[in-house]
């Protein structure tokens, strides 16, 4: 009967995948408790400047929650020198690093420091992010190896998963498995698979014998059930009313902002994630003052705002946050998607905004630079833009590096000011 604690943990382990053989390919070495596989992701910060991905595994703990925890690998197809490394450190910091005052909010990053991982020779940096009081930790790994390169983005901050020591091990614990060198972990598995399964059989073959249903009852004790983590997922079912339900909660928020919230998180949980609900979701959270809830919320619903090609509300949400919109953490890319969008449907600040922060990031960034121009010259054309025009020019004349775009805003606003 003493057995039945390192049975049960025999069972345990087995039930929930910890002795299944490794994954072939980009791998952290030992993923944490708690950190499950997320197949849908897609990282806004692209640690590589100018550079998409082609291919990424993550695995996040507490997916719903408002800061989860993450591991991120990313692959890209081109193979990195330490002059383009230290470019894209350089890059990251300028764009997406800032500590805004009296706002509680910071990030910062460490010097960039050269390590070798699996054998190949990178660099990695910390990155270190304060926001009401509450700190995390995060360690950012670019890898050339063979003839592509890896990032591995590792982020926490709850529990034994916080702290820059738990990042830098997480990040250097990374290696690309081939299939050959699985074949002794998978035997090794296999192996230790079967003596557990064994023992496990041999172990109530005995408890049967010697052990009435009384004994069993009282031994055991009250049964408790809990979620089997190994267990196959399951997919969530398709809300298939979705345009009634939310048009009902639309109409209904005035009356009761709390309890449409409560309903729309409720909706989000139980079913397969809906643009409808995210899009409602975040602007309930807006109007109700959690906008720390609708920018989290922003960052979930945007991936699946573009795969059912609603890049319109997605823009439109954007906007909506104002400058707590930049806190998404969008890419350049996104973002540039994101100011055309709402160029589009007539709105000029926010557009302007972001063009101006990708200019102030890279003075060299010819669309940016263009929208700017594109946006003074369709203000020349209303009543009472010429100030707005002139302040434009003005900046893109002090930022922008272009020889080109640079000199045809210094004309301009050199017109502009001479017409005066």
């Amino acid at each position: 009967m003493r057995l039945l604690p390192a049975f049960a943990l025999i069972l345990a382990l087995s039930s929930t995948g910890c002795l299944a053989p490794p994954v072939e390919g980009p791998q952290i070495d030992d993923i944490p408790d708690g950190f499950a596989f997320d197949p849908n992701c897609e990282v806004s910060r692209s640690l590589i400047a100018g550079k998409r991905p082609i291919g990424q595994r993550c695995y996040i703990n507490d997916p719903r929650g408002d800061k989860p925890d993450w591991i991120t690998i990313s692959e890209y197809s081109e193979l990195l020198s330490r002059e383009d490394i230290e470019a894209s450190y350089k890059a990251y910091v300028e764009t997406y690093l800032r500590c805004v005052p009296d706002s509680g909010a910071c990030e910062t990053a460490g010097e960039l420091e050269t390590l070798v991982v699996d054998g190949y020779e990178g660099a990695g940096y910390s990155v270190s992010s304060l926001y009401r009081g509450e700190e995390r930790a995060s360690y950012q790994l670019i890898l050339p190896h063979g003839d592509r390169t890896y990032t591995v983005r590792v982020s926490g901050r709850k529990g034994k998963h916080a702290g820059l020591p738990w990042a830098k091990a997480m990040a250097r614990s990374f290696a690309v498995r081939h299939a050959s060198d699985l074949v002794p972990l998978q035997i090794a598995a296999a192996l230790a698979m079967a003596a557990l399964f064994a023992g496990a059989f041999f172990w109530m073959r005995r408890q049967r014998q010697v052990e009435t249903p009384e004994e069993l009852a009282a031994r055991q004790g009250p049964l408790a059930f809990s979620e089997n983590p190994g267990a196959p997922r399951v997919a969530p079912p398709v809300l298939t009313d979705a345009a009634a339900r939310v048009g009902g909660l639309r109409r209904g928020f005035s009356s009761n902002p709390q309890g449409t919230v409560i309903e729309l998180e409720r909706l989000r949980d139980a079913f397969a994630p809906n643009p409808q609900v995210l899009q409602l979701l975040c602007q309930a959270y807006l109007r109700v003052g959690a906008v720390d809830k609708a920018v989290a919320e922003l960052q979930r619903a945007w991936p699946v705002l573009l795969a059912a090609d609603q890049l319109r509300p997605a823009a439109q949400l954007y906007l909506e946050l104002g400058q707590a919109a930049f806190s998404v953490g969008l890419d350049r890319d996104q973002e540039l998607l994101v100011a055309e969008t709402l160029l589009a449907q007539g709105s000029w600040e926010m557009p302007s905004h972001i063009f101006g922060r990708l200019l102030a990031a890279d003075p060299y960034d010819k669309k940016a630079a263009a929208g700017l121009i594109r946006i003074a010259e369709n203000r020349l054309r209303v009543p009472g833009g010429r100030a707005q025009a002139g302040q434009l020019y003005s900046f893109l004349t002090k930022n922008c590096k272009d020889s080109v775009l640079q000199r045809r805003a210094a004309d301009a606003g050199g017109r502009l000011m001479g017409s005066v």
